[in-house]
């Protein structure tokens, strides 16, 4: 009997525990995810999602010594703490990495609870004294107003100094789960130093910034919200960690999708009123021979009303088979373009010998003299542009910004003569941040040298009796800063400008920035990565070297703008020569390969630096695939400018 009546309070005791866990699971979901509204449920079934993590999962022992385990427990999703260390093959990570990418969703781990987890918690849950305080903790817990357990004992309070800043003070409850109160009362489940765009995103943190540490895990309530279980601090909460430690990164990448987005909006919009402009007549035809395309594209493009241009383009080259569906005048534009924007025609030249971005050549009537056609040739190249903008193709070469800038009707300011002229940039920009009494002795004559004859001139009327002093330095360099940008180029240009204008109006691209029109015009460069890899010099290392191989991989994993980018980090320009890397060059014009430098005794917490000089980029030793990855892409997307030389 006494055995039959134990068993009988046993059974009401088991039922107590599990009715409490049901109105736990209840009361899971917060109660104020809202900042301005008091929570109105107890925190220890908020920051974790039930009772503490460390409380939750009760393993209940009947007299006779069976153990049964609550069916109301949580399924966990998470990463054992081995897992998620940095001994993981770089192989696997980058597979889960591309699956991530395919998938476009985060990584959700379904894996059964480590035995380390299990002993953790089992370590907690039998901190009492004995089975009895156990359960009478329990049923205070159930009973306890929820202002009084979070408020009543400050050993409860902690204060964190992200959550201060926004007028917060972060505060766990006596289960350990994580809150945030402000002055006024309200509290929150959610950091609220982190951004909402954050909290609000999809975002794939696996990939971007790599899995939780082994001290954290992933844990999911049975009504399938999640929470985070500190296992160090054995505390639980909302906010995932590396929102909290990421944060300004994050943001970042949010940030570079928003004006991608907004970018894809303004080309869409543009696309969509070129539609209404295309004439669906006859085709404008244009039939070529590929030896000459040059000189009979010339011909014919100048010929043609731009009313023509704007048909369907139908291009044949001459002795060849085959129908125009748009790849022959993609084809068309790509081997056009780069004749066009050939130095050796004496219409563009590179901006200097070791950067490939384009500008106009201001010699380029001299060059052209005997035919009197280089205008007629500067307004054939602004129309070749802005078919290949209303057409949806593009051209193959990159100009400087300031011609962006200048195209857009934008003034030029100092800043844009970095790109063109770093040299003069540094020393305008120190004529402006120094006092030039008695240092300099100058006026407002300039001077330049075309083909080896000295030119001058004058920046104002009667420049050259004006000294340039320090109460007049400032108009010296806006009016040095214009003519750099414009010099000897002002007919070439306005030229170009009326050929773009005649197939592209202006206020179609009025909403659009220098780097927009960019992109609109060139297009994302395609990098032969094999050509890349084949005229690479390799520095303390070799091909075999997992560095190198962890290099060449991140290399292929990349999207096209992010090798682009890669590329410019390292030599200055994201446009490779006609003739491909094995043509790259350096100092003095001097033939330089693409360099990876194993910098054997660098410290693994700085990123790689580039030498634009020498094409090269010095590489810490890395000890991972994925410390290699984050730090390069880091290097190429965050300090563009910081790390190179």
């Amino acid at each position: 009997m006494a055995v039959s009546s134990l068993k009988g309070c046993w059974s009401k005791l088991s039922a107590r525990i599990r009715d409490y866990i049901d109105v736990v699971d209840s009361y899971y979901r917060p109660a104020d995810e809202n900042l301005s509204q008091t929570i109105g449920h107890t925190p220890g079934a908020g920051a974790g999602g039930d009772p503490s993590h460390y409380h939750r999962r009760l393993i209940l022992q009947s007299p006779n010594g069976a153990t049964n385990t609550s069916h109301k427990s949580c399924t966990t999703h998470h990463k054992s703490p081995k897992s998620t260390s940095n001994n993981t093959s770089h192989h696997h990570s980058k597979d889960r990495r591309i699956a991530n990418i395919a998938n476009n969703k985060s990584t959700v781990h379904n894996h059964h609870h480590h035995h380390h987890h299990h002993h953790h918690e089992h370590q907690h849950e039998t901190n009492c004294s004995s089975y009895q305080r156990t359960i009478n903790q329990l049923i205070a817990l159930d009973t306890t107003q929820p202002q009084q357990q979070q408020t009543s004992s400050p050993a409860a309070t902690h204060t964190s100094r992200s959550a201060s800043a926004c007028g917060y003070t972060k505060r766990k409850t006596t289960q350990g789960q994580v809150y945030f109160v402000d002055q006024n009362g309200h509290k929150s489940w959610y950091d609220p130093s982190v951004p909402k765009e954050l909290l609000t995103a999809t975002l794939d943190l696996d990939y971007l910034v790599g899995p939780l540490s082994s001290n954290w895990e992933i844990g999911r309530a049975s009504t399938g919200k999640v929470y985070f279980i500190n296992h160090l601090k054995k505390t639980t909460q909302f906010t995932d960690p590396r929102l909290i430690t990421y944060k300004e990164a994050l943001m970042g990448y949010l940030k570079r999708n928003a004006t991608n987005n907004e970018l894809y909006d303004k080309i869409s919009i543009l696309r969509q009123e070129l539609l209404k402009q295309q004439v669906l007549s006859h085709p404008c035809k244009i039939d070529i021979n590929r030896k000459r395309i040059f000189e009979e594209s010339f011909r014919a493009v100048s010929q043609m009303q731009p009313r023509d241009l704007k048909k369907r383009l139908l291009i044949k080259f001459r002795g060849e088979e085959g129908l125009d569906y748009g790849g022959v005048a993609r084809e068309w534009f790509y081997l056009l373009s780069r004749e066009i924007l050939n130095p050796n025609h004496g219409l563009f030249q590179y901006t200097s010998d070791d950067n490939y971005n384009l500008q106009i050549n201001p010699d380029s009537k001299i060059v052209y003299s005997v035919y009197r056609e280089h205008l007629a040739y500067m307004n054939f190249c602004g129309r070749i542009i802005g078919m290949a903008v209303f057409h949806g193709h593009f051209i193959e070469g990159r100009f400087t910004l300031p011609f962006y800038k200048m195209l857009l009707r934008k003034p030029i300011t100092l800043d844009d003569i970095e790109f063109v002229d770093p040299d003069l940039h540094r020393s305008l920009c120190w004529m402006l941040e120094n006092d030039i009494t008695d240092v300099i002795d100058t006026t407002f004559l300039v001077q330049h040298n075309a083909f080896g004859q000295l030119q001058e001139h004058e920046l104002k009327p009667g420049g050259r009796e004006i000294q340039v002093t320090e109460e007049n330095k400032a108009e010296y360099v806006s009016l040095y800063v214009n003519y750099r940008c414009r010099r000897g180029i002002e007919n070439q240009f306005n030229a170009l400008q009326r050929g773009f204008y005649e197939l592209i109006q202006p206020n179609l691209v009025e909403n659009f920035d220098e780097h927009e029109l960019e992109l609109l015009i060139g297009g994302l460069s395609k990098i032969n990565i094999e050509d890349w890899r084949t005229n690479t010099k390799l520095k303390n290392c070799t091909v075999d070297t997992p560095l190198v191989r962890w290099f060449w991989d991140i290399v292929k994993s990349y999207d096209e703008d992010k090798r682009a980018r890669l590329l410019q980090f390292v030599t200055g320009s994201p446009r490779v020569p006609i003739q491909g890397f094995k043509a790259l060059q350096g100092v003095n014009s001097e033939l330089r390969l693409f360099t990876i430098h194993l910098i054997k005794n660098g410290k693994t917490d700085n990123l790689p630096k580039s030498h634009t000089c020498f094409n090269r980029i010095d590489l810490p030793p890395y000890e991972t695939y994925d410390k290699l990855r984050d730090k390069l892409t880091q290097a190429i997307e965050e300090t563009m400018g910081f790390a190179m030389q």
